[in-house]
């Protein structure tokens, strides 16, 4: 890779010795001489038009060389559609559903796709190999996972935090630190199991009072993440209840041993806002898009059903630790995931500096997107993308298929490699301690009187995140729980 790059650099190089001293030769040659010139008198002869016109054609023969070079060095240039000459492809994408070109561009021109949008170079990406050797080996992993310079640059409490921040030593720090405390918060003498299972025991209490009508549960859920936005982002001095209680414990007990902490204030809210934003969202529209398919397929609901009374029954609330007993139940939210894909592209990264990726050059300055609308949708390893078949991550004996059978690789809904998010371990333990337990408390059914629109995420309203269109349902009681 590096002798490619000189390669580059050279060609460059070329053109730039050719302006400075070629071309003055050029004109002071004999055979300018010979048409009765002098090399001073023939300066003054060119205007500046003309001298542009000569450096201009000039470089463009240099340039050609330098990319006859590449080639035989078999370097490739990624390949993409033909845009215009200002413009590029920007008039070739709906912003609306950029997803879904993206998609089908990868279908024309393969795994990855290179475009010009008003000047910058786009590379989007719908393959599990090539994410991994981009975002988390070497040597692209150095390179490739910054953020791109936008409107965030003058907000987020100035990009101090995870999600938006370029990659650096404080970057690592603070996912390092959300990883560890995220999945503890409730061992620290805290309440925040306590209190997430009182909201999901409100939140079933709500939908269970409207007596089997039609409800539009948007509403109520919208309510539930609130609730569970406060109790993360609360505090009280003295009582640990939240990550923020967490966060300025450990901020204070460095600052007693060094007088100092890197986890500053600016860096707390920075952390609240990715845990508000990614996993408490993607609880959000997780549970959505569930209550929407078990609608649709009573037959996956019943064994959810089934699964729930025989490992947890009616006696107690359902915990993280029983995700290892009902393997059913994670089959179904790795394929809500899967198939909605409502997070269809995951934050942009951008590429430092040139790097070769499996024989192609991204150029630095170079915007990547890791499509995973396209990887979750990709007929070639799914077969059958858009249907909702759960059981394709069960084996003949009911469980899960092993971690590095390809299905279970292929689900990324949190993304891939050193920028996929700290906290997806605890959004996934709250996203099924949620359902598990309303399952346990009651069924989703169809309305009676409006027609349920459909699940297919090809129709999905053009919102980012993408939801689903809105819906009703009725909620129906399954007797006696204790808990």
């Amino acid at each position: 890779m590096e002798d490619i790059l000189s390669e580059r650099a050279w060609g460059f190089e070329s053109v730039r010795r050719f302006v400075r001293a070629g071309l003055p030769w050029l004109i002071k040659s004999r055979y300018w001489r010979g048409k009765g010139a002098t090399g001073d008198s023939f300066l003054n002869m060119l205007t500046l038009t003309e001298g542009l016109l000569v450096c201009t054609c000039s470089s463009t023969f240099i340039f050609l060389i330098y990319s006859c070079v590449l080639r035989m060095r078999k370097t490739r240039l990624v390949p993409g559609p033909e845009g215009y000459l200002c413009c590029g492809n920007s008039f070739q994408i709906q912003a609306d559903h950029i997803h879904k070109n993206l998609k089908e561009y990868h279908e024309i021109y393969g795994k990855i796709v290179r475009l010009k949008i008003f000047g910058t170079t786009i590379i989007s990406i719908s393959s599990l190999d090539l994410l991994k050797s981009a975002f988390e080996y070497n040597p692209s992993c150095e390179i490739a996972n910054d953020r791109s310079a936008n409107s965030t640059s003058g907000v987020f409490y100035g990009r101090k935090h995870i999600g938006m921040a370029d990659l650096h030593s404080i970057t690592l720090l603070l996912r390092d630190f959300h990883r560890s405390v995220a999945p503890n918060i409730s061992e620290t003498g805290g309440n925040l199991d306590f209190r997430f299972r009182t909201e999901i025991h409100n939140l079933y209490l709500e939908l269970g009072s409207k007596n089997r009508s039609d409800t539009n549960p948007h509403d109520y859920l919208r309510s539930f993440h609130k609730n569970l936005c406060s109790i993360l982002a609360s505090y009280r001095p003295g009582v640990v209840r939240g990550l923020v209680d967490v966060c300025l414990i450990n901020q204070q007990a460095e600052i007693s041993r060094t007088g100092t902490s890197w986890l500053t204030d600016e860096h707390i809210k920075g952390l609240i806002y990715d845990t508000l934003a990614a996993g408490m969202t993607e609880l959000l529209k997780s549970l959505r898009l569930f209550l929407l398919l078990m609608c649709h397929h009573p037959e996956v609901q019943a064994r959810i059903q089934k699964e729930v009374d025989t490992v947890i029954g009616s006696q107690r609330f359902p915990e993280a630790g029983d995700r290892v007993w009902m393997p059913y139940i994670e089959a179904v939210l790795l394929e809500v995931w899967r198939y909605g894909s409502q997070t269809p592209l995951a934050i942009p990264h951008l590429c430092r500096k040139d790097v070769v990726l499996e024989g192609y050059l991204i150029e630095a300055g170079t915007v990547i997107f890791p499509n995973l609308y396209a990887v979750h949708h990709d007929e070639a390893v799914w077969g059958d993308p858009w249907n909702f078949r759960p059981e394709r991550f069960l084996d003949a004996n009911g469980n899960l298929l092993p971690a590095e059978h390809v299905f279970m690789q292929n689900v990324i809904p949190f993304s891939v490699g050193k920028r996929a998010c700290p906290g997806q371990d605890f959004a996934r333990s709250r996203i099924f301690i949620t359902v598990a337990a309303l399952i346990q408390r009651m069924r989703i059914e169809p309305p009676e009187d409006s027609e349920l629109p459909s699940p297919d995420p090809r129709l999905y309203t053009k919102n980012y995140p993408m939801n689903e269109p809105q819906f009703q349902c009725r909620f129906l009681a399954r007797g006696d729980v204790f808990v």
